[in-house]
This record gives C-alpha cells, sequence and structure tokens, in this order.
C-alpha cells in the first residue's frame, strides 16, 4: 500500500542518508537564506527515495519550500516560506 504522506518519507530520509552538503543547506533555509536545487516536478513517486536529492523536489512540490527565484533550465532559488511570520 502507498504511504499517504511522501513528504515525511523524504524528511525520514534525511536522518539516514543526507551528506553534510544537505544538511548544511537545511541549516541556511532555516536560518532564512535561500538555497540553489535542481528541481524536477515530474518525478514520480517510486522515484522519490532513490536519492536524497529527491528530498528538494518533494519539500517544493507539497508547499514547504517556495520558489524565490529561478537561476536556470530547473535551477529553483527555494527558502521557506513565511519563515519570519512564525510565532511562538
Amino acid at each position: 500500500m502507498r504511504s499517504k504522506n511522501p513528504p515525511a518519507l523524504a524528511v525520514g530520509s534525511v536522518n539516514n542518508r543526507a551528506d553534510s552538503q544537505t544538511k548544511n543547506d537545511i541549516e541556511r533555509l532555516i536560518a532564512g537564506e535561500t538555497v540553489t536545487k535542481e528541481i524536477y516536478q515530474e518525478l514520480t513517486y517510486n522515484e522519490l527515495d532513490s536519492s536524497i536529492e529527491n528530498l528538494w523536489n518533494v519539500l517544493f512540490t507539497t508547499g514547504y519550500l517556495t520558489q524565490k527565484g529561478k537561476t536556470a533550465e530547473n535551477q529553483f532559488r527555494l527558502k521557506i516560506p513565511n519563515l519570519g511570520k512564525i510565532s511562538s
């Protein structure tokens, strides 16, 4: 049976498979910066967990990251939306 929560699948993979660059990029996003990543919106469900790089596709297509610009074909500047508006 297919999971109804692909972001959890990808985010769970971060703990197990993220390299130092991926962890650094996540820290930069949390700090309010942007990261540039290659995004393929036509990714299939079966491909989601095939590479840690697909994490960015999942986070972007589900709205956890938003586009702040495009540098080249499939190269997007990504940012966490409304990060500064979150209050405790």
